[in-house]
């Protein structure tokens, strides 16, 4: 059998043979396709702290990682958000993951929906890139539920446009279904606006 192995959003093994049954599910993918081949995966390091997280949670509850603990829609977020934001709107969609997962990771919040929401979308555009029409669809889906939690404006997003903007790219993918997803024009890919917090 030959495919790719995928060890890390970037690298890339080619393998000949059918060891993957061996290799971490959790870490890594098979595909036979490589045009499929780049797949999104957390890091190790953001693996481990949702999960020391969660079990801190079920020890203590919700309190003890601070879930319940007050935020605004008004505060400013950390530096790194608007990095993730400005990755977005230069379809750089890759490390806009990176950079939103990794405060999305220490959030324990409930804003940290708000950037997943984000994250969520552009990880569809990215799928979108690739051909990917179910990953193209359930990621901005499950993007614009998130985001539908939040007002407009909420850290200086403008949070309906998204929403709206992102449910008509979806759409659009829908009506060109998975054999004609390829002609659609990436050019027209939304851009998040935003108005920088400043501390």
């Amino acid at each position: 059998m030959e495919g790719v192995y995928l060890t890390s959003p970037l690298t890339l093994h080619r393998i000949d043979t059918p060891h993957v049954s061996r290799l971490p599910v959790r870490y890594s993918v098979f595909v036979q396709n490589w045009a499929a081949c780049i797949e999104y995966s957390m890091k190790k390091e953001v693996v481990d702290k949702v999960r020391e997280r969660a079990r801190i949670r079920r020890e203590g509850g919700p309190e003890a990682v601070g879930e319940r603990e007050p935020w605004s829609c008004d505060e400013v977020p950390p530096a790194l958000f608007y990095i993730g934001l400005e990755q977005f709107n230069r379809g750089e969609y890759f490390e806009q993951h990176e950079s939103l997962e990794e405060i999305w990771a220490i959030e324990p919040r409930a804003i940290r929906c708000l950037y997943q929401g984000i994250l969520k979308i552009g990880v569809g555009f990215y799928k979108l890139r690739l051909g990917n029409y179910r990953g193209t669809i359930n990621h901005i889906s499950g993007g614009i539920a998130y985001l539908h939690l939040f007002e407009d404006g909420c850290l200086g997003v403008e949070v309906a446009q998204l929403v709206r903007e992102a449910e008509q790219v979806r759409e659009k993918v829908v009506g060109l279904g998975p054999e004609r997803i390829g002609d659609f024009d990436l050019t027209t890919l939304p851009k998040v606006h935003f108005i920088r917090r400043v501390p």
